[in-house]
């Protein structure tokens, strides 16, 4: 949902914004599915975040903001600014590999308990998207 209207659109292209998750592609989630928790290189843990988006346009550059949420706190998060680029010519944006890196908290004690993984899109002109989705944290890739 757009907490920040688009533009007018000829209604031709439906205005969305799907989160979900992806190391090289952007994956969907079902509700209450599983994200794995992933060691990083450097040692820290995240889970995956991806989108699929469509109806706007981004112009040059977009601010994605990730978190994931247990119990009312934020225990991961994640800030990219980058472009988004059309999947083929016709179809949707789509963005993955979005390191959404766990913080403060022991990677284990995130595991196997219902969270939130919910994603804030503004675009350069400041339209904003929101989505989120019930997933299951799993640990632990290394």
């Amino acid at each position: 949902a757009f907490s920040t209207p688009p533009p007018a659109s000829d209604g031709s292209i439906e205005v969305f914004l799907q989160v979900g998750t992806g190391a090289r592609r952007f994956e969907a989630i079902e509700n209450g599915g599983d994200v794995g928790i992933v060691q990083g290189p450097q040692g820290g843990f995240h889970v995956w975040g991806g989108l699929r988006a469509d109806g706007f346009d981004p112009g040059a550059q977009v601010r994605l903001d990730f978190e994931l949420v247990q119990s009312g706190s934020v225990v991961a998060r994640a800030t990219y600014y980058d472009a988004l680029e059309r999947t083929e010519a016709e179809g949707p944006f789509e963005y993955a590999a979005v390191a959404v890196v766990i913080e403060k908290v022991e990677p284990r004690s995130v595991a196997d308990l219902p969270a939130t993984l919910r994603l804030s899109l503004t675009t350069e002109d400041g339209h904003v998207l929101e989505d989120e989705i019930e997933v299951i944290p799993r640990c632990c890739e290394l």
